[in-house]
């Protein structure tokens, strides 16, 4: 069967939009950002089986902690203020009992020393603050609640030695004495160095927790519990700059799920472990983006990971936040999308996810929070499949690690690329010879190459299955502008469900329908009509 280029007539350019349009519409559905407060530092978010979202921040200027609950968007309740204890209040945490009780632990500072306290909201008051620590710098508390509404926390403990890792429960009355967690020896004196602990509950109670090693070559540990008791930590993660990780657990199969950043080359990593046991590893899970920071983890009802991240622009200090899903029971993953554009170089993102999926950041100089709610893309476990009624349009984002580039490429932001970016060869003076970009894939009776015309782009060949197929200049489609006019060229397949194939760009050079010398040319994504 031969491959033939659909032209972009009305009609099939029509059809292709509506069959895309159509896919899009089954993506998560975000809210507009709100506003939740002024003056906050370090945000902490839950959300609760009915949706209603439940927000934690410390006050900046008053040292204080306060809290705020939106049942919708555009539906908040007052700011409340935690009790005030003598000293600084610092780095909240956040969960929901199965009664959508939120509590909330923090550092308390006074003088040189710093205690974890534990207080919970009930009937519209917060109880007395209940120490949890007894180290005398106490810092960095992260907090989870099992089905059985007991309050699972872990902190760290600047001692002489480094940074002791404690675990304490407690049920809103009396804690349990905080125990050692990952002893490196017999003697219970010696703990082992830690930072960056989080932690997260499973289906049966017992905790699970991540955390970096204090010092390099940094590595990221995983420990959880079995009848109560921690095992023995594993490394996860060990490529000696590894750090920052974030966890989440689905209750439902009990599938944990890590990410963490990959400092080495400024990405971020996944793993999927069942019973322990490594499943699933992703190394550039954000999609290929550069100097990605504070990546978020989330499940939600129906089993599946939301993740939240940072990413720096190359040529400016602004951040982005962005957003996928994955889905580990396919173990694929849905098109990273631009959610938020930061005016600080830390946004502090918080990430939680139940029915809806909720995330919390910091803009300006001042320290404005604003939240957004997503309605997630699928059913929590119990509800009945929706028949699909969408044609199985696949995305590839142009940031997807299946796309290979060679020379040099850069990732240009653009609102009317699809998602929000587009990869284009060349530096100021254009595309280098060799530049390309090519994909390997299996199965598919079409798939559109998602470009863009300008006058300073110039000719390409394109090759499908390795044979060149046809020429373009995307200079002549769009000659009178320099601002790059997205579209798509769509290509017939031949084959079945199992078939190989790949799709390759390659440069030629620059074209005569101008003056400009320059030659571009983009790569916005792929669709693949499985």
């Amino acid at each position: 069967m031969r491959r033939f280029l659909i032209p972009l007539v009305p009609l099939v350019f029509a059809l292709a939009t509506v069959l895309l349009l159509t896919f899009s519409a089954f993506a998560t559905t975000w809210s507009d950002p709100f506003a939740v407060a002024d003056s906050a530092k370090r945000p902490a978010v839950a959300i609760d089986a009915n949706g209603e979202m439940h927000i934690v921040w410390a006050n900046s200027q008053r040292s204080i902690i306060e809290y705020r609950h939106c049942a919708a968007s555009d539906a908040c309740d007052a700011i409340e203020k935690l009790p005030r204890l003598n000293g600084s209040a610092k780095n909240p945490a956040l969960a929901v009992d199965t009664q959508n009780r939120p509590m909330v632990v923090w550092e308390q500072q006074k003088a040189k020393k710093h205690t974890i306290y534990f207080s919970r909201r009930e009937a519209g008051v917060w109880s007395t603050p209940l120490a949890l620590s007894n180290q005398p710098k106490s810092v960095l508390p992260a907090l989870a609640i099992g089905d059985d509404d007991i309050s699972q926390v872990v902190y760290e403990s600047i001692q002489k030695n480094g940074r002791g890792i404690y675990y304490v429960t407690t049920t809103g009355a009396i804690p349990r004495p905080p125990m050692l967690l990952d002893l490196e020896t017999a003697d219970a004196q010696k703990l082992t160095n830690g930072r960056n602990v989080r932690i997260a509950v499973d289906g049966s109670n017992q905790a699970h927790v991540v955390w970096n090693t204090l010092s390099r070559p940094y590595s990221v540990k995983y420990a959880y519990q079995v009848g109560g008791v921690f095992g023995s930590p594993k490394i996860v993660a060990d490529a000696a700059q590894d750090q920052t990780p974030d966890i989440a657990i689905d209750r439902h199969t009990n599938r944990v799920g890590i990410i963490w950043e990959t400092r080495r080359n400024n990405r971020a990593a996944l793993i999927l472990l069942e019973n322990g046991a490594e499943v699933f590893r992703k190394k550039n899970v954000e999609g290929g983006f550069d100097t990605v920071r504070r990546p978020r983890l989330a499940a939600d009802c129906g089993g599946r990971f939301q993740i939240a991240f940072q990413r720096e622009k190359s040529a400016q200090s602004d951040w982005n936040i962005y957003y996928r899903q994955f889905d580990p029971a396919t173990l694929t993953f849905t098109k990273t999308t631009q959610l938020t554009q930061s005016q600080k170089d830390d946004a502090m993102p918080a990430l939680a996810a139940n029915r809806f999926v909720l995330l919390a950041y910091i803009t300006g100089s001042g320290g404005k929070l604003n939240a957004l709610r997503g309605d997630i893309d699928g059913v929590c476990y119990g509800e009945p499949t929706p028949t699909p009624t969408f044609t199985p349009w696949e995305h590839i984002p142009n940031t997807d690690a299946s796309i290979v580039y060679s020379k040099e490429w850069k990732t240009l932001d653009n609102s009317k690329a699809s998602d929000g970016n587009f990869a284009r060869c060349g530096a100021s003076t254009g595309c280098k010879k060799g530049s390309s970009a090519k994909m390997e894939f299996v199965g598919g009776s079409r798939i559109e190459w998602e470009t863009a015309y300008a006058n300073a782009y110039g000719k390409v060949d394109v090759l499908l299955d390795g044979k060149a197929f046809e020429r373009v200049d995307l200079c002549s489609l769009n000659k009178k502008s320099s601002k790059p006019k997205f579209s798509k060229r769509t290509y017939i397949l031949s084959g079945d469900a199992g078939t190989p194939h790949s799709i390759e760009i390659k440069w030629v050079g620059a074209t005569n329908c101008t003056a400009t010398n320059k030659a571009y040319f983009a790569v916005d994504g792929f669709n693949i009509l499985r």
